[in-house]
């Protein structure tokens, strides 16, 4: 028996000794003064044990500078800081903002704290901390934070009316975030409300209270004028209004296309004008298509072959198309400067390269250069009339027109200014593109350029019987062809023309895989899968009173 009493009060006294050696808050005094402007004054009383571990210097104190109120709208939180003291003398003391808080640094840098026990006695103001009710004024306090880093042993909060009036509701919580357990007691004498927590307050808990009184005691805000409950709308209509006018009338003066001349079949391509760069004109933006063409075109100009080779599999083989370069050199302007850039990235070498669908890091950077290329060379005239100039001070009506929107909805008591926000979001989203389409004109030489490559399409789309019955149409012999196919390609028409034109001609031509009716879009498919590099994303879901609602929050570390 004597051994048991021994042992228990051994343990007893070493639970004890460690629990005075850890660094704690011993005591969590929090006074809150209602002021009858809706302001609170704070007094905050922390007695803590300091060991060196975390509180070297003193403590801190964040606060933070949003908070979330009943209704779960965040607003903004201020704070006026009166007096910091330790020990009943007046403490050094700076503050910072950051990760959204302002945090109070009790100490000075340059001395530290014996280990001993300490009290803190921070008070500062926060306005407007009031919330109206028709029957009811009322605050809500998160007086002891979660993101206290030292467990507070003792906590208590004392809440004063103002004006000496009687409470007629309270509450109190403790826990996490958003708990709404109440391991706390509350005792209410004349217009003090005594909150006392039931039980230790460990990191990450924290402890909220409510306290509520009759109506007409703390002065409320003057209402909104009628200027702030309607000027949500009206700004948004306004902006719609002015956006509208604006689009239409530049639209009428800028865009407005000059008329079109018809197309006619053309046999030829525009002259002057490289496979890549009809297809790249003809889009306004370079493609897989484009590059094709260019490397047939170095093939008829024998620079590089390709050729169809079985590729051996695990349990079947497959077709898989090759590039062999020739060994041939360019002679100054033998080759456009796409055609060039091809050359230099892919060929100079004389490396084969296999389109067996694994990525080819030297094909992918051919294709790069080859599409700036043709933007360094048609830039300039595709970007004629596109009046893009026109389009910023649309977004100079809509961007101020969202954001002093959005300022006054909050005001708003019609129920218009949400709608107007999104009306207007719709026209910065969806009407931006259409206007900077529509404010486009083209130059009558881009129109003339364009409805000549649509003649050309024209022709490839012609079936056989459709091209011998074209007036004036050249006959369809191997060298009209292979000059022709390339172009085909860069459009994007080549496998009609190739099953339509060159049926009858299978039999005479020398390179007849160029001619078959598929080439086209088994080379495409084989070299998408090389030149371009597979990726692959992540995505990520997440799915009345508590703990951490209303104003106050924070927590108190060391530093």
């Amino acid at each position: 028996m004597r051994t048991l009493l021994l042992a228990i009060t051994l343990f007893c006294s070493t639970s004890i000794l460690v629990q005075a050696q850890r660094e704690a808050i011993q005591d969590y005094d929090v006074v809150l003064r209602i002021q009858t402007d809706g302001s609170l004054e704070v007094t905050e009383t922390i007695r803590v044990s300091v060991t060196g571990d975390q509180i070297k210097r003193g403590i801190t104190r964040a606060f933070p500078l949003r908070s979330k109120v009943e209704d779960q709208r965040a607003r903004n939180q201020s704070y006026d800081i009166i007096s910091v003291r330790r020990d009943g003398m007046e403490e050094d003391y700076h503050t910072s903002k950051g990760g959204g808080n302002l945090t109070l640094y009790a100490g000075r840098a340059d001395v530290f704290l014996n280990p001993g026990t300490y009290t803190y006695e921070i008070t500062y103001r926060s306005p407007n901390q009031v919330y109206f009710t028709p029957e009811v004024d009322e605050i809500s306090w998160t007086a002891i934070g979660t993101e206290n880093s030292i467990p507070v042993i003792r906590a208590s909060v004392e809440v004063r009316t103002p004006a000496g009036v009687t409470p007629t509701q309270w509450s109190c919580y403790t826990g996490p975030v958003n708990a709404r357990e109440s391991n706390c007691s509350a005792e209410q004498t004349g217009d003090v409300v005594r909150f006392n927590a039931t039980q230790q307050l460990i990191p990450g808990h924290g402890m909220t209270v409510a306290v509520g009184w009759p109506s007409g005691v703390v002065n409320r805000p003057p209402p909104p004028s009628w200027g702030k409950t309607n000027g949500g709308w009206l700004v948004g209509l306004l902006g719609i209004l002015g956006a509208l006018f604006y689009g239409f009338n530049s639209w009428q003066r800028y865009g407005q296309d000059p008329p079109s001349p018809p197309v006619r079949i053309q046999f030829a391509p525009p002259e002057g004008l490289s496979p890549a760069s009809v297809g790249y004109i003809a889009t306004g933006f370079p493609s897989e298509n484009q590059m094709i063409a260019t490397l047939v075109s170095l093939t008829q100009k024998g620079f590089m072959e390709i050729t169809e080779e079985e590729k051996k599999g695990i349990f079947t083989n497959s077709e898989m198309f090759v590039l062999h370069p020739c060994g041939k050199i360019p002679s100054p302007d033998e080759l456009t400067p796409e055609e060039q850039a091809v050359y230099d990235h892919l060929l100079d070498d004389q490396d084969v390269i296999e389109l067996n669908g694994s990525y080819n890091s030297k094909l992918a950077k051919a294709f790069s250069e080859h599409q700036q290329s043709l933007r360094r060379q048609h830039r300039k005239f595709l970007n004629e009339g596109n009046n893009a100039k026109k389009i910023l001070p649309l977004v100079g009506i809509l961007l101020p027109a969202i954001g002093l929107t959005a300022l006054l909805a909050k005001w708003d008591t019609t129920g218009y200014a949400f709608p107007a926000i999104i009306t207007l979001g719709a026209g910065l989203v969806v009407g931006l593109p259409v206007f900077a389409w529509l404010i486009r004109k083209p130059t009558p030489e881009k129109l003339q350029l364009r409805a000549e490559i649509k003649g050309l399409k024209e022709y490839f789309s012609l079936s056989k019987e459709e091209h011998r019955r074209t007036l004036n149409a050249p006959e369809m012999t191997e060298e009209h062809y292979l000059s022709m196919l390339p172009y085909a390609m860069a459009l994007g028409v080549s496998n009609n023309w190739s099953a339509d034109l060159a049926s009858d001609l299978l039999s005479t031509m020398e390179h007849q895989l160029y001619y078959a009716p598929t080439f086209h879009k088994q080379f495409r498919a084989q070299y998408s899968s090389t030149a371009t590099q597979a990726s692959s994303g992540g995505s990520s879901s997440g799915g009345g009173g508590s703990v951490g609602s209303g104003g106050g929050g924070g927590g108190v570390g060391g530093w």
